[in-house]
């Protein structure tokens, strides 16, 4: 009975392994695809927009865990009490 509990705990292991991987693998291919869409669009937001190209922000993830997002910054520097919106 416990050999196959282990038995099984391996393979979800192995699967979680796996699917980290093909996450990895394919996030890095999409951002090689993207990257010539993008550069003009960072150029184009650095040049018009306020400040900083990109936009941090700490938010809580699974189990509590602490992470940074990373997001474009589209809007213009208090813009939701200038009414002003997005560029």
């Amino acid at each position: 009975m416990e050999f196959q509990i282990l038995q099984k705990n391996c393979r979800s292991i192995r699967e979680a392994e796996v699917t980290r991987l093909l996450d990895f693998l394919l996030a890095l291919v999409a951002i090689i695809i993207l990257l010539p869409f993008m550069t003009p669009l960072l150029v184009l937001l650095r040049v018009t927009g306020d400040g900083e190209v990109f936009y941090y922000q700490k938010r809580k993830g699974k189990n509590g865990k602490d992470f940074f997002l990373i997001k474009l910054s589209t809007m213009k520097r208090d813009s939701l009490n200038s009414r002003m919106g997005s560029i």
